[in-house]
């Protein structure tokens, strides 16, 4: 929320590099008793700060508000005849209109009254009264804010408003980039500037002047900024004065460039300037002018300023038609009519001259008439003043430097012209360094002077003037003339007092280091050389005058024949910070505007900073001498650190302390070294208590030093750190030596006396209760006690030497268990009952043999058999001795095998002996075991646990299952008793059986359920027999026993026994048949005749089978015009084993009609075209292709026959084989054909 009182509206807008701001009209929210002073309320702009509006600019502070001009338009009763009624004629009230307007007056300006601006018309109060609205506009790259202001409320009506009092004048305001705030108009914009100098105006220019804009806009309600072909307007509405409309600008002055001449009246109040670069006429004349709050604008001293009031161009329009002549001026005069002589001679004189007792006018004659006065108490009512614009060059010789403007009328004669130069000699100079160049005129006649920096003097020029027009020569007679009359004349560089200048830079000391004298300023100069003897002062403002106890003062001192700006001053104590000091300097010259005498430089601004310098830190020890007792710490000492501090009080507050031991020393009779006392050294910044810890046994006197440090830091000879010393007093305690060693030695058992030496088995010996000095002045040895001297000879029971704290011993041969050993160190004097002995334990151990035990030599089992347990597989173990009855025996297997992934689980042996395996599916092979005996009796002191002869080997094998790989011949009779070939693997090799050939006698060999007769194993891959009386499709077992195992070889349903094999059309189902025969005896019918019986296969085809080729391998080709077979697509060709289906690559395009055997290819015929590969796209084959089956391709006859094939006949074999080929075609292997051809090797 932000504070108001009788906000009225609010202005959002934004101003560029500065942020989101909005303006908040305040005023009175009621009148009382009709006091229009009451409309005081602070005004406010805010600026948003990424969370909220905070106050950014207060106006009614700044900012006057002018009294608007009285009106009686709108009154009640006024008829113009210099009364008003206030109320009705027919009450007989009347008001005298000054008396109004000291009411309305005195309303506006309340009891305080108004101030009158220097105009003695404007009457202003000091705050923006009534503030109504806000609008903010951009014009030009500048930012603007229309304050519109009203002392009526919203309510008041507009008869009623007028007569109640008279309204404020609004503002308005401009953007300020210096000072970054709102504030009254400036008389040049940035842009403006950049349009006539290329260059933004100087920041300590920019409020030159600047002055107050108020707009009488009467009871404003609103404002709007817009732009009409291209000019800006400022359109208001008001309630009083109806919409207002302003055009917006600023006033510029023109038709001043290449001025020609000058003239006025001798009263200087007009003057008129003829130019003949802006053929212009320019008028201009003196007054006062005052801003919007009464203030002067401008100040010229005792006389007016000039100020410029219009001009005529040449070729402009006026009422009185086209002016002309104004080009190529060379002077202007000004001429008013004289009195005439009974206008004067009857004249009386006027009230300014009423003390003369008779007035007399002198005509005097022209120049010398008070000329150009506008004003002249004798001109008529229709007379008036006039201006001559003269001469000119002649028509052939006006001058080339015409105006930079086109002629107003482009059908006018160009004019002959001639160019002019100017030459001009300096006679002489007093300063030869007055000019950087000589002097020169222009053609235009402008004389053009540039001096040095800081220079003065006088020079006496001489200038002469050529024209173009040159010098005619005729019978040796110059005619005309080209140059001018030479002219002297002295040219005067007047002193001008120069801006004293210095440069400053920052300066600093440190806190606490007294009175300072430092040079911050250098380059310090009272200006030119000229005014060397001027006196310089600085006169300065500064911030945080608390840094300062004395001082600062700032002055001038010559060091080494230069000048310097010195500051002295004297910190405050302890202060530490930075001053921003704003200096000037003043010289004791002239200071003039007008003619640029300045005395005083340019502010700079320096940095004087007092630098926070480290204080030590310090405490008082409380109490000085400390005593304590010897080994009874840690000790504690509240508040031993007094009156800590860390240097001031500003650096107790923000630093830490911290302590240590710096030095410490021993006192003259101490035995002890100082060196190491302390264990612990701690004091408390917060409290200043001490606690600390001794190394043990100390005592005597020491002398402490305390090393205090504080976080300060050293910068700039700031000290972080003191020593502060205390006596530390440590009462004696009588106390032994102590020593310790292990309290357990465990050693294993000796089959022969072995004496026993360990070195520094006492491996602590503290001797540190002994003062140094007293070394070697005490012997001591060490007493032993044991109470088991059995395990020990007698003569080498256990003893230890001192110092070293060796044990030594010998073991009794064959002996173990447990001696206690009591151990004292005794010194001079010293009694074994009255100390406290070291226990330890001597444990002598049995050691450990290692187990034994056998397993089987050779296991079998057979591939695929599952998870295997082998019970019993190691006996006669033994752990060892008897006294090692109660160790556990584990066992540890490894092996190595020729069949990397023989074990899907690999053999271990348990607890109880057993093997345990599982071998890895359709996995066989040898595996060499090796197994190793363990038990728990470990193998300290040389103990065996394992057996040292590594372990017991063993075989392990896996027996393969006989593979059945085929039959042949596959084709058999159902009648039996041919000899057929069991091909396959592992039917009895050595690897597989372990013996010799001519015992492979047991196996058997089975087609369905039937046994072969005549049995004999031709090797491992290959057995013969006779087979049994069988039809159909069955399955062969090779069933083998050996070494008790049983292996049993499968080849499923790849025999056919048939004697017929037939294939068509089956009526029932509507579809292709296959079958085979015959399935049975024969069987006699009622008409007496034989048949045997046929069955039809269960394999469904999806059409007619038309043609059958039977092969010796037992495959059957069979093709037709079905595709499915079985479910598996064939497309019209396919194998056939009296049980499956096979298809022929991915069979052929169309019907086929004939199949043949062409060796032990297949010769395929029909109505096709194509044949398709199992892989690689199809062959164009025509009607007769070619199938290789041990290749698993199409192919053709030579050449693809282009046609169909209905019969194939194949006569001879081999190289003599010739093919016969019926169909419907006409072309075959390049030859011409009626329908049948022959085809040889």
């Amino acid at each position: 929320s932000l504070p108001a009182s009788g906000p009225f509206s609010m202005e959002i807008f934004d101003l560029p590099g500065v942020g989101k701001m909005m303006a908040v009209a305040n005023r009175q929210a009621e009148m009382q008793d009709t006091d229009y002073s009451v409309y005081d309320q602070v005004s406010t702009i805010y600026r948003w700060n990424g969370a909220a509006f905070s106050e950014f600019q207060s106006l009614n502070s700044t900012f006057r508000s002018p009294m608007a001009n009285i009106s009686f338009a709108h009154v009640k009763g006024y008829a113009g005849n210099g009364t008003l009624g206030v109320h009705t004629k027919a009450e007989g009230l009347e008001m005298n209109l000054t008396a109004f307007t000291e009411r309305v007056e005195y309303y506006f300006c309340g009891f305080d009254g108004c101030d009158v601006g220097k105009d003695n018309r404007t009457k202003t109060v000091p705050y923006l009264r009534g503030t109504s609205a806000f609008k903010f506009f951009v014009d030009d790259g500048e930012y603007y804010l229309v304050v519109a202001q009203s002392v009526c409320e919203r309510d008041v009506g507009r008869t009623e408003c007028v007569e109640n009092g008279v309204q404020p004048k609004s503002a308005v305001l401009q953007w300020n980039r210096v000072t970054q705030a709102f504030g009254e108009m400036l008389s040049m914009t940035d842009a403006e500037n950049q349009r006539l100098r290329n260059l933004m105006i100087p920041d300590e220019e920019i409020e030159h002047h600047s002055f107050a804009l108020r707009l009488d806009l009467g009871r404003a309600v609103d404002c709007e900024h817009l732009v009409i072909d291209g000019q800006p307007y400022l359109v208001v509405a008001s309630q009083t004065k109806g919409a207002l409309m302003y055009k917006w600008g600023f006033e510029k002055v023109d038709g001043l460039r290449g001025g020609a001449s000058v003239a006025s009246d001798r009263a200087d109040a007009n003057v008129y300037l003829a130019s003949n670069l802006d053929n212009a006429l320019v008028a201009l004349s003196r007054k006062i002018l005052y801003d919007g709050l009464g203030n002067q604008q401008d100040d010229c001293g005792s006389i007016a300023c000039l100020h410029f009031e219009q001009h005529w161009k040449d070729g402009d329009v006026t009422p009185a038609g086209r002016v002309e002549g104004i080009a190529g001026a060379r002077k202007v005069l000004v001429q008013c009519p004289a009195p005439p002589v009974e206008y004067w001679k009857n004249w009386t004189c006027p009230s300014a001259n009423e003390t003369n007792s008779s007035c007399t006018y002198t005509l005097v004659a022209f120049p010398a008439a008070p000329i150009g006065r506008m004003d002249l108490f004798w001109l008529g009512k229709n007379e008036t003043c006039q201006v001559a614009v003269l001469g000119g060059p002649w028509k052939d010789e006006a001058l080339c430097s015409a105006p930079d403007v086109p002629p107003p009328e482009p059908a006018r004669e160009p004019l002959l012209c001639q160019s002019v130069s100017f030459s001009v000699t300096v006679l002489s100079q007093n300063n030869p360094l007055l000019f950087v160049e000589p002097p020169s005129i222009s053609p235009a006649g402008t004389l053009l002077v540039r001096t040095n920096p800081r220079q003065i003097g006088t020079a006496r020029l001489q200038a002469s003037m050529r024209d173009s027009g040159g010098v005619m020569q005729i019978a040796g007679r110059a005619l005309g003339r080209d140059n001018s009359e030479v002219h002297n004349f002295t040219l005067n560089v007047l002193p001008v007092n120069q801006p004293p200048t210095f440069v400053a830079h920052d300066v600093f000391c440190n806190q606490n280091t007294g009175m300072q004298r430092l040079i911050f300023a250098y380059d310090v100069s009272p200006g030119a050389d000229y005014e060397a003897d001027q006196n310089l002062e600085f006169r300065f403002s500064y911030t945080e005058p608390q840094l300062f106890v004395s001082g600062p003062w700032l002055n001038v001192t010559l060091i080494d024949g230069k000048l310097h700006g010195i500051i002295r001053f004297k910190p405050s104590s302890y202060a530490a910070g930075e001053s921003l000091f704003t200096a000037r300097l003043f010289d004791d010259g002239p200071f003039d505007e007008i003619v640029g005498d300045v005395n005083v430089s340019l502010a700079h601004t320096f940095i004087v900073k007092v630098r926070s310098v480290n204080q030590p830190p310090s405490f008082d020890p409380n109490p000085n001498t400390l005593r304590v007792v010897e080994d009874s710490g840690p000790y504690v000492f509240p508040k031993f650190a007094d009156n800590l501090t860390a240097g001031s009080i500003l650096e107790s507050r923000y630093q830490n302390i911290s302590f240590s031991v710096f030095h410490v020393t021993a006192g003259p009779d101490t035995l002890w070294s100082p060196d190491g006392l302390f264990t612990r050294f701690e004091i408390s910044e917060h409290t200043g208590e001490l606690t600390f810890s001794l190394a043990p046994h100390r005592d005597g006197e020491f002398f402490v030093i305390v090393e205090v440090t504080d976080n300060g830091g050293t910068e700039f000879a700031g000290v972080d750190f003191s020593h502060v010393p205390f006596n530390l007093n440590i009462e004696s305690v009588t106390e032994e030596p102590a020593f310790s060693g292990p309290r357990q030695l465990t050693i294993p058992e000796s089959r022969m006396a072995l004496p026993y030496e360990l070195p520094g088995f006492i491996d602590h010996l503290d001797m540190s209760v002994i003062p140094p000095a007293l070394h070697g002045e005490q012997a001591f040895t060490f007493s032993v006690a044991n109470d088991n001297p059995f395990l020990f000879l007698d003569d080498h029971q256990p003893a230890f030497s001192f110092p070293n704290g060796s044990l030594h011993f010998s073991l009794r041969p064959f002996a173990n268990g447990i001696a206690n050993l009591s151990v004292w160190l005794l010194g001079d004097g010293s009694d074994r009952d009255l100390l406290q002995p070291m226990q330890m334990y001597v444990t002598v151990l049995p050691v450990n043999d290692p187990p034994s035990f056998t397993a089987l030599a050779v296991l079998d089992t057979v591939q695929d058999a599952g998870p295997q347990v082998v019970s019993r597989f190691v006996t006669s173990v033994t752990a060892g001795p008897r006294d090692e009855e109660w160790q556990t025996i584990y066992y540890d297997v490894t092996f190595d095998t020729d069949s990397p992934n023989l074990f899907a689980a690999p053999p271990f042996v348990d607890i109880a002996g057993s093997l345990r395996f599982n071998c890895a599916p359709l996995q066989h092979g040898r595996a060499s075991l090796r197994i190793m005996a363990r038990d728990d009796g470990g193998g300290e002191f040389g103990g065996q646990s394992e057996d040292a002869a590594g372990g017991v080997a063993a075989e392990l094998r896996v027996l393969p299952l006989p593979r059945v790989l085929g039959v042949s011949p596959a084709l058999l009779s159902v009648r039996g008793g041919a000899v057929v070939t069991v091909s396959g693997l592992y039917f009895g090799s050595l690897y597989s059986r372990g013996y010799e050939r001519e015992r492979y006698g047991n196996v058997t060999v089975t087609f369905g359920d039937a046994e072969c007769s005549h049995v004999e194993v031709l090797s491992d891959a290959s057995i013969t027999c006779r087979t049994p009386q069988m039809f159909g499709a069955v399955t062969v077992r090779v069933h083998i026993s050996d070494t008790g195992l049983e292996r049993i070889g499968i080849l499923n349903r790849t025999v056919l026994f048939s004697d017929v094999v037939f294939g068509g059309v089956s009526a029932s189902r509507s579809s292709g048949l296959l079958g085979l025969g015959p399935s049975g005896q024969e069987a006699t019918l009622e008409d007496g005749s034989q048949v045997l019986p046929l069955m039809v296969d269960e394999m469904a085809l999806d059409n007619s089978v038309l043609a059958l080729a039977p092969s010796p391998t037992g495959v059957t080709y069979v093709g037709g015009n079905f595709k499915l077979a079985g479910g598996v697509k064939v497309n019209y060709v396919m194998e056939w084993n009296g049980v499956q289906a096979r298809p022929m690559g991915k069979g052929v395009d169309g019907v086929v009609k004939v199949l043949a055997m062409y060796g032990t290819k297949v010769l395929v015929g029909g109505s096709f075209v194509k044949a398709f590969q199992s892989s690689g796209g199809a062959i164009r084959t025509g009607g007769l292709a070619l199938w290789d089956r041990d290749a698993g391709r199409w192919g053709v006859l030579d050449a693809p026959l282009q046609g169909v094939v209905s019969t194939i006949a194949v006569n001879g074999t081999g190289d003599d084989m010739v093919v016969y080929v019926g169909g419907r075609f006409n072309q075959w292997v390049a030859q011409t054909f009626n329908g049948i051809g022959v085809h040889s090797l």
